[in-house]
């Protein structure tokens, strides 16, 4: 009988829900460690408190003999939410179930278990957010959409009523011109289709699939390709001594080549136009990567919004880039960031992990 009871004991006192124990008048006569520290009291002060001072049940008389009747009226049977007031007077969401102990005693006794709800009611705010993000993101989508390929779809809708009126001439000459406004159109619908493509692949990122890849190789294979022919003075940095990650190598190619790219349209404005892709091993087994240019820079406003869905600093940009990098990045448990660089213009960073 007793090792039943100090079983019984050792069970409440190490459950995760508060318990307390109150007899037909409301008052506490044994509370778990659960209970008390839901309420803010040390273990041995919450006896003797009432259960009203405990439990905000939304009403303005506080009689502790209530508790007797609704129990009575199976106000109980199933669990309800209500108001628990923590001693520093906090109003915090709980959980309460009552059920009578049913063995001899002069008094009737009731267990009260109590769950704290507050983790469970973040978490569901947590959600509502992530749902009215995803919602503006939507928003943004069909905004942007609308936009982008309103443009290409006007410009098709104008050469092919061009060439439509140059061929009912019927003229040779007016042969031609009919065919290249028809090229003219197949670029807008090919540039329409390209929108759209990259709006897919920022909405449908997929999860990466990692293997081993040596990254040095991999961002010197992507600056020969895009400096190819280009009027950029390239500079390797490639000084990190260890460069095995464990990354998707095709993602991890897409970043570079998003940021090589806006660092050589920035330079497009800046009278000298040098860009230097450098590695350095950082703490953590970490491994850094810098794109610095040496364009006009970035602005505040510009920088403040700079890894956002659907900004964009270019005039024809669609803002999905470096969205899609960052979730890249994140994805492979790194980060990226933009700062000015010293001698001018913006670098780009981002790390990732060596492998072991």
């Amino acid at each position: 009988m007793r090792q039943s009871e100090a079983r019984l004991r050792a069970t409440i006192e190490s459950a995760t829900d508060g318990i307390v124990t109150v007899d037909e008048d409301g008052v506490v006569i044994s509370a778990n460690p659960a209970a008390a520290a839901m309420f803010g009291y040390a273990l041995g002060d919450l006896v003797g408190e009432t259960i009203d001072s405990l439990v905000d049940r939304g009403r303005r008389e506080r009689r502790p003999r209530d508790l007797l009747a609704i129990v009575d009226r199976g106000y109980f049977r199933r669990r309800r939410e209500l108001r628990g007031r923590r001693r520093d007077g906090a109003i915090v969401p709980i959980d309460c179930a009552v059920s009578e102990i049913g063995f001899a005693h002069p008094r009737r006794l009731f267990a009260v278990c109590l769950q704290d709800l507050s983790e469970r009611r973040r978490a569901e705010a947590r959600i509502r957010r992530l749902d009215s993000d995803r919602l503006l993101a939507m928003g943004g989508v069909a905004r942007t959409l609308a936009h982008e390929i309103n443009q290409p779809l006007t410009a098709t809708a104008a050469y092919l009523k061009a060439a439509k009126r140059m061929v009912a001439k019927g003229s040779e000459c007016r042969a031609k011109e009919a065919e290249e406004a028809l090229d003219r159109a197949c670029e807008q619908v090919l540039r329409a289709g390209d929108i759209i493509r990259r709006l897919r692949e920022c909405i449908a990122h997929r999860e990466p699939d990692k293997t081993c890849v040596r990254l040095h190789r991999l961002i010197a294979e992507v600056c020969e390709r895009m400096a190819r022919g280009g009027d950029v003075e390239l500079v390797l940095r490639l000084g990190a001594r260890d460069d095995l990650v464990i990354a998707d190598a095709e993602q991890i190619e897409r970043v570079m080549t998003n940021l090589i790219g806006n660092a050589i349209e920035a330079l497009q404005k800046a009278e000298r136009r040098r860009l230097c892709v450098s590695t350095a091993a950082v703490a953590a087994k970490m491994i850094r990567i810098d794109v610095a240019d040496s364009g006009p820079g970035l602005s505040e406003t510009a920088s403040a919004r700079l890894f956002e869905p659907f900004e964009s600093t270019k005039p024809r940009g669609l803002g999905v880039g470096l969205s899609l990098s960052r979730s890249i990045v994140e994805a492979h448990y790194g980060r990226i960031w933009a700062e000015p660089n010293e001698g001018g213009g913006t670098v780009f960073s981002f790390t990732l992990p060596l492998a072991e």
